[in-house]
């Protein structure tokens, strides 16, 4: 139906010797898009503030954990070089959790957070702050599978800008804030920043050599897909809490 220039129509019908008027009134309006996210505020034993974010019915931090310490102020030890991070093989495990910037630079930290060893995400004293915790492989399909097809979901949670390849199409409409953080492997080396990012959930297997294996979320520029990749403890990857 046309859009009237006065903006009404008037219809008069006569019934019985009754007068009725009539008047439909038509305008037209841009809808607002849908508020996919409601932002928080979280604070780390640290002080460190973290914006949270709404995602269905779930409650994530919207940024990478940057804690030096455990939810009880434990500390959390930074290591730095590859021998106080890694594990030569053959070499009897040592339990050491752990925390490093992305090449140990500071400056890292604003946008990437740290890395944290299984050691660190696994302890009971949690790395995360209190009442948070972190997710596992259930959470993040949950998450993903709101946000639409994986394609969609991943440009959805991705961070907008330049952040990732202009061929992603990061639009960032989960408000998640994904960075391509990359990760630092069991000896120690770092790689990938701007490329990739992986996050620890708290899902293990037992491999066909009788070894627990670790497992964290990995999203990779250029790929619309992601899954979940097996790791030692040793290995360095970022973290996003997810609330109880």
């Amino acid at each position: 139906m046309g859009r009237p220039k006065d903006l009404k129509n008037v219809f008069l019908k006569v019934v019985n010797n009754c007068k009725y008027l009539v008047i439909l009134v038509f305008f037209s309006c841009l809808a607002e898009p849908p508020k996919t996210s409601e932002y928080g505020e979280l604070y780390d034993f640290d002080g460190n503030k973290y914006l949270t974010i709404k995602i269905g019915n779930q409650i994530w931090m919207a940024e990478n954990l940057k804690t030096t310490s455990f939810s009880n102020g434990d500390p959390i030890q930074e290591l730095r070089s590859n021998s106080e991070w890694g594990r030569p093989l053959n070499v009897p495990e040592v339990i050491k959790p752990g925390w490093s910037y992305y090449e140990n630079d500071p400056l890292n930290n604003e946008f990437h957070g740290k890395f944290y060893n299984w050691y660190a995400i696994a302890d009971q004293r949690n790395c995360c702050p209190d009442g948070w915790r972190i997710p596992t492989k259930l959470d993040f399909d949950t998450m993903m599978s709101f946000l639409g097809d994986k394609k969609e979901a991943l440009r959805k949670i991705k961070k907008d800008g330049d952040v990732w390849p202009k061929s992603d199409k990061a639009n960032n409409k989960s408000g998640f804030s994904a960075y391509p953080s990359g990760y630092r492997n069991n000896g120690g080396d770092f790689y990938d920043l701007g490329r990739i990012t992986d996050f620890w959930v708290s899902d293990s297997y037992i491999n066909s050599n009788n070894q627990s294996v670790k497992q964290g979320l990995i999203i990779s520029s250029g790929v619309d897909d992601y899954g979940y990749n097996g790791y030692s403890k040793e290995w360095g990857h970022s973290v996003r809490c997810i609330k109880h």
